[in-house]
């Protein structure tokens, strides 16, 4: 039987010994990428939160620039009337090929969460690389600083657009109307959104 504590021991002694040229890499990376956070990504999403509350949402801000074990990451929670809208993090990982820029967006399905009650919602998560004018970031990119803290935030707004709720709270007829119900079908859940869409053009 293989001993595998000397398996474990015999890699990491390997790791210790990897090449220097691939180390040096990620140090240059994870250099150009705090920058970037620090000067880019960071103002982008403050700004951008910032602009939020001036249309009735609390937006919280989490920035990051310390990169740790080949990671980074910034994040933005956004909500309205209580009801927490759209989560979205922008994360850098490095390594010694370069750096891959990505972001991951959690958002309510609202048919289910913002016309009915809490315990019903339903949560969408998407991961993806980030991208300016329809172009993945590459590494060169963030080490050349092509990328703008006003295209980050275009950006940023163009994910969240389709995450904004526009009815956050259920009219009280709708709440009675849910609340008589055990079982709710496909066909009884679109009753309850044109309700609520004539209560709102009322």
């Amino acid at each position: 039987m293989t001993n595998w504590k000397q398996d474990l021991n015999e890699f990491f002694r390997e790791k210790e010994h990897e090449d220097p040229e691939a180390q040096t890499a990620i140090e240059r990376y994870a250099s150009a990428v705090s920058k970037f956070y620090e000067t880019r990504v960071n103002p982008a999403c403050e700004a951008f939160s910032s602009e939020l509350k001036r249309h009735g949402r609390n937006a919280f801000f989490s920035p990051s620039g310390e990169v740790r074990e080949n990671h980074v990451r910034s994040s933005i929670e956004v909500y309205f009337e209580g009801r927490l809208e759209f989560d979205y993090t922008l994360s850098a990982d490095i390594s010694s090929s370069g750096i891959r820029l990505g972001k991951g967006i959690a958002s309510i399905d609202e048919e289910r969460i913002a016309f009915a009650a809490q315990k019903t919602g339903k949560w969408r998560h998407v991961e993806s690389f980030f991208t300016v004018n329809g172009s993945v970031v590459v590494t060169e990119d963030i080490i050349r600083d092509k990328i703008s803290e006003v295209q980050i935030i275009r950006e940023i707004i163009e994910d969240y657009k389709p995450h904004a709720l526009s009815h956050p709270l259920r009219p009280e007829t709708s709440s009675e109307k849910l609340s008589d119900l055990n079982v709710i079908s496909d066909d009884d859940w679109w009753d309850l959104v044109l309700d609520l869409d004539k209560d709102a053009r009322k």
